[in-house]
Parts: structure tokens; sequence; C-alpha cells
């Protein structure tokens, strides 16, 4: 990180790094909701199925949103600019999260469970991101 006046810039390396994290995360939520929702269509499961489409609706809002950021963005970022992304994402963020506490509490399939615990995973991890401020460097802090 460095500073350009009063403002704290975030480089080019954690830039990158905070891209892929982001990106592989929302992909693992994006997939494995899409997969859900197909096997459950497949068995009749309509209850599963909403859940799971509304997860993957979330999880494609969030690849608009970064992929809308990102082209905005510059190789170093403001800190100011992190947080309005972790303004932003944090209300798609919690209704995947509600979708996939709903989905866990309708099945007992196994291969329904372990898709819905890897999506859980990729939620929780995508809120500690947010709560740690979005920024890689700063974790260690």
């Amino acid at each position: 990180m460095t500073r350009a006046g009063n403002t704290l810039l975030i480089g080019l390396e954690s830039v990158r790094l905070l891209k892929h994290e982001l990106r592989t995360l929302v992909n693992h939520i994006v997939g494995y909701s899409e997969l859900l929702a197909e096997a459950a269509a497949d068995a009749g499961e309509e209850e599963m199925s909403r859940a799971a489409r509304t997860i993957h609706e979330g999880g494609c809002a969030l690849t608009e949103l970064f992929e809308n950021y990102w082209a905005k963005s510059t190789a170093e970022m403001d800190i100011s600019q992190l947080d309005a992304l972790s303004n932003t994402i944090h209300p798609t963020v919690q209704r995947i999260a509600e979708a996939v506490t709903l989905a866990a509490k309708i099945t007992n399939n196994d291969t329904y469970v372990t898709d819905l615990g890897r999506i859980r995973q990729a939620v929780h991890r995508l809120t500690t991101i947010q709560e740690l401020g979005l920024v890689p460097s700063m974790r260690r802090t």
C-alpha cells in the first residue's frame, strides 16, 4: 500500500490477488448452485430448485457487480473504493447466505448437502473478506 496525498492506495499485486479470490468464490457459488438447481429440478424437488435458483441469481448478481467494479478500477485503488464495493455486495451476500440456510433445512440429500456446504464455505469466505475491509494486505494487521 502507498499513500497519495491523504488517500491510501492498494497496489497492483494486492488488487490482482483480491480479484482472483473474489472471482473464485463467486464462481463456486454460481457453479454449485447451478448444479443444485438442475438436480433438484430433475428430481421434481421444486422447493430445493427454487432455493438453488435464488443462490444462483445472487451469485450472478455478484459476478455482475464485480465485473462492473473492476471495469472502472485502476491499477491502484483507493481504500474508500473498496469500502464502497463492500457495502454494495453486502445485501447480496446476505441473501445468498439466507437461501443456503433455507436449502439446508429442506434437504437430507447427501449430494445437495455437500454442494450446499461448498457454497456456504464460499459465502463465509466472502463475508470474512468483507468484514476485514476487502484488502488482502490488511488481513495481517
